[in-house]
C-alpha cells in the first residue's frame, strides 16, 4: 500500500476521535417536520432501496442512524419548508454514512444546516464505501465550532469529510460559513484547522461530474497563552478544501462561488497563520491526488489562483464569459450538450446556473429553454438645464427633458424647492411650473425629477439661486 494512504487513514482516524473535543450542547431543530413512522417503501437493499418522497421521510432518515449503511432513493423533489437541522446525516459521533444516497435526479430545498460539531454538510461524514449520486442540495451550511487546544473542522455544502467513497452527478448551491474559535489548552497552545469547500470539505474519495455554486466564508481564531503557540492552518476552496491522498480524485467538476478566509493567531510566545485558499481547492497534493478537466470561475470566486497550496495542470481558471461557452467544456472533453439532451451528462442551458453547465438529471426541456427573466425596468435619467426666475412669494422653474427616458416614456415632472420642500407637479409635455408659497427674502434653489413606469428618476442638479420679493 502507498505509504501516504496509510498516513492518510491514520490522520483521519485521529480526526474522528481524539481531535473531537466535546462541543457545546447541540441546539434543537427549527421548523422541521415530525419524522415519519416509515418510508414510502423498500427494505434498504440495493435492489429494493428505502424510498423517500416527503419531508417527514427525509427527517426519519436523519433521525435513524441504523439506516445509514443502507440504500435510499429520493422519488421526488423535497421542500423542507424552511427547516433548520441542528444535527445532520452521517454524524461521526453516532455513525458515518456508508450506504448509498441516490437522489434520483431530485433536489432537497428549504433546508439549512446549522451545527456546532467538527464536521458539517448535508452528509457530515461520508465513510468508506459510501456513495452519493444524482443529488442536489440547495441549503446553506453553517458550522460554529469552539474548543480548546486543537480543533479541526471539515465542512462542505454537500459533504464535510470523506473516506474512500464516491460522489457523482451531484451539486450544492448553498453558502458554506464556518467560524472556528480555539482557546489555549493546559500547555497554552491553541490550533485551528478548518478544511472547507463549497461541495466537500476534506476529499478522500472520487468526485465526478459535480459542481458547487455557493459562497464559502471561513473565520479562524486561535488564542494561546503563556509560552504556548497559536496556530491557524486553513485549507479553503470553492469546490473542496483539501485533496491530498491517492484516493482523492476529481473528474470534471466546477465551482463558481466566492471564497474568503479571515484568520487570526494571537497570544502565547509564537504565532503561525497558514491560509491555503483557492478558487477550486485549498490544498491539492498532486503527488498523490489527481484531477481531470476541472475548472473554476476566476471572476465570481474572486480568486485568480485555483489551488491555494500545490498545483495541477488539469484545474484551470475560466472567466464568467468562458464558463457559459459550449466550446470551453467540449475542449475539456466533457460529455455536454449545447441545450437540452437527456442522453448527455451535462446540458448548457441559458436559464440554469447562469448558463454554466447543468446536470441533465435535473434538467427538462422546459427548464432548459425557459427564457431568462427580463432585466428590471430602467428609470429616466435626471432632467437637465433647470433654471428659476423669482416672483412674489413664488418662482417660475423651467427645465429640459432627460437625456434618456429609460424603459418607459416620461409622464410627469416634480419640482422641489430648497429650503422648505415646496413643490409643484406637471404632466408632460410641460417643461415649466410655478412654485408658490415661498417666503420673500429667502434664497431658494430647485431640483426636478421625472416620473416613468419605472418610478422616479434621480433629482436634477440644482437650479440657479433666486430670492422671491414683492412686485
Amino acid at each position: 500500500m502507498n505509504p501516504r494512504v496509510v498516513l492518510g487513514a491514520s490522520v483521519l482516524a485521529i480526526a474522528a476521535t481524539s481531535l473531537i473535543t466535546a462541543p457545546a450542547a447541540q441546539a434543537a431543530d427549527v421548523g422541521c417536520p415530525v419524522a415519519a413512522g416509515a418510508y414510502a417503501g423498500g427494505t434498504g437493499t440495493s435492489a429494493d432501496p428505502f424510498l423517500i418522497s416527503t419531508p417527514a421521510q427525509l427527517q426519519r432518515l436523519r433521525d435513524t442512524s441504523a439506516d445509514w449503511n443502507d440504500t435510499v432513493e429520493l422519488t421526488d423533489d423535497i421542500d423542507m419548508g424552511g427547516c433548520i437541522w441542528a444535527t445532520t446525516i452521517g454524524n461521526p459521533d453516532i455513525a458515518n454514512w456508508e450506504g448509498t444516497f441516490d437522489g434520483g435526479g431530485h433536489i432537497v430545498s428549504g433546508l439549512d444546516i446549522s451545527l456546532s460539531t467538527n464536521f458539517g454538510g448535508f452528509i457530515a461524514y461520508l465513510g468508506s464505501g459510501g456513495t452519493i449520486r444524482d443529488f442536489g442540495f440547495t441549503g446553506d451550511v453553517t458550522v460554529t465550532r469552539t474548543g480548546a487546544g486543537s480543533v479541526q473542522v471539515g465542512a462542505g455544502g454537500l459533504v464535510g469529510w470523506t473516506l474512500p467513497s464516491n460522489i457523482t452527478r451531484s451539486f450544492a448551491s448553498g453558502d458554506v460559513t464556518v467560524n472556528v474559535t480555539v482557546s489555549a489548552d493546559s500547555d497554552g497552545d491553541a490550533q485551528a484547522n478548518p478544511i472547507v469547500g463549497g461541495l466537500v470539505g476534506n476529499l478522500q474519495g472520487t468526485l465526478t461530474d459535480s459542481y458547487a455554486t455557493g459562497n464559502v466564508s471561513v473565520t479562524s481564531t486561535a488564542t494561546a497563552t503563556g509560552s504556548g503557540t497559536a496556530r491557524v492552518n486553513a485549507n479553503i476552496g470553492g469546490l473542496a478544501g483539501q485533496a491530498d491522498t491517492s484516493f482523492s480524485i476529481v473528474n470534471r467538476a466546477y465551482s463558481t462561488g466566492s471564497v474568503a478566509s479571515s484568520a487570526s493567531a494571537t497570544g502565547g510566545s509564537s504565532r503561525t497563520v497558514t491560509e491555503n485558499v483557492g478558487g477550486s481547492l485549498g490544498r491539492f497534493d498532486g503527488t498523490y491526488a489527481s484531477a481531470t478537466a476541472t475548472v473554476w470561475d476566476t471572476v465570481t470566486s474572486g480568486r485568480a489562483n485555483g489551488i491555494g497550496s500545490g498545483s495541477s495542470a488539469n484545474i484551470t481558471g475560466k472567466t464568467t464569459a468562458e464558463m457559459v461557452m459550449y466550446s470551453t467544456f467540449t475542449t475539456l472533453g466533457w460529455n455536454v450538450a449545447n441545450g437540452y439532451d437527456a442522453a448527455y451528462v451535462w446540458n448548457m442551458c441559458p436559464a440554469l446556473n447562469g448558463g454554466a453547465p447543468a446536470l441533465s438529471k435535473f434538467v427538462t426541456a422546459g427548464t432548459c429553454y425557459l427564457p431568462p427573466p427580463p432585466p428590471p425596468p430602467t428609470p429616466a435619467s435626471a432632467p437637465q438645464g433647470v433654471a428659476a426666475i423669482a416672483g412674489d412669494a413664488s418662482a417660475s422653474v423651467s427645465w429640459e427633458t432627460p437625456a434618456s427616458a429609460g424603459s418607459f416614456p416620461v409622464s410627469h415632472y416634480q419640482v422641489n424647492a430648497s429650503p422648505g420642500g415646496r413643490m409643484c407637479l406637471v404632466a408632460t409635455p410641460l417643461l415649466t411650473c410655478q412654485v408658490v408659497g415661498l417666503t420673500n427674502g429667502t434664497s431658494y434653489t430647485f431640483t426636478v425629477k421625472a416620473l416613468t413606469g419605472a418610478g422616479w428618476s434621480a433629482a436634477s442638479d440644482p437650479s440657479n439661486a433666486v430670492t422671491p420679493a414683492p412686485v
